[in-house]
């Protein structure tokens, strides 16, 4: 798929991804990060395993973009929490507050937000 190893085209193929993995330019994504970024997940894993690597959740976490992406994910899974939470204690958030709460992606907001959502009587007390 991505290069037999076992061919002189296989082995360029990887030589030249590893040569390019290696550069890192200033305030740009590498070379690795950008196929990273393109392939799907089973195209990753596989990509991994022709190449005799296991990519794992570790591994990706080094990358700045994967980073960011899986802060963005704990956020929207905070903003759905603190609404879960009103709507779990029967507090009707306003149209604007349920949107302003979704939109945020700040998780320490949205971490005080889950903590004034446990007591709060109404959807409006929690930006106070």
């Amino acid at each position: 798929m991505y290069g037999d190893p076992e061919t002189p085209e296989g082995i360029e193929v990887l030589r030249t991804f590893f040569e390019a993995a290696a550069l890192r330019p200033k305030g740009r994504p590498s070379y690795a990060q950008l196929v990273f970024a393109l392939l799907p997940k089973f195209d990753l894993a596989q990509f991994g395993k022709e190449i005799g690597m296991d990519v794992t959740i570790e591994d990706a976490m080094v990358h700045p973009f994967v980073r960011e992406l899986v802060e963005y994910g704990e956020a929207k899974g905070e903003a759905k929490a603190v609404l879960m939470i009103l709507d779990g204690r029967n507090i009707q958030a306003p149209f604007e507050a349920r949107r302003r709460i979704l939109a945020c992606t700040d998780q320490e907001t949205l971490k005080t937000w889950i903590e004034r959502a446990l007591v709060a009587t109404s959807g409006d007390e929690l930006f106070d």
